[in-house]
């Protein structure tokens, strides 16, 4: 899960200590998500999706996508088909985007 939330916090335009104060989690804790030194669980997912306002399934897709490089490239079916769903959970009047 490298840089899993990093991509998703930065474009929410918010600092790790902003996320932190959010979620109420070590700022140092956030650092090692990010950098792949600790290991999220599914309730870190949770309160990390919390805190940028996003459905949990966004978090976990790019957890994913994060873990297995090629369901980043447009070239995988597999790949396209995950951003899509990230696109389709993200974008306005998404049943599961967060308002």
């Amino acid at each position: 899960m490298v840089q899993t939330s990093l991509p998703l916090r930065e474009k929410a335009g918010l600092s790790l200590q902003q996320l932190s104060d959010r979620i109420g989690a070590d700022k140092s804790s956030l650092s090692k998500y990010e950098n792949n030194q600790l290991a999220m669980s599914m309730r870190t997912i949770e309160r990390i999706a919390e805190g940028l306002n996003l459905a949990p399934l966004v978090v976990l897709l790019e957890c994913l996508r994060h873990r297995y490089p090629a369901l980043r490239s447009s070239k995988s079916k597999v790949g396209g088909l995950v951003q899509q769903l990230v696109t389709e959970l993200c974008g306005p009047g998404s049943k599961l985007a967060k308002n």
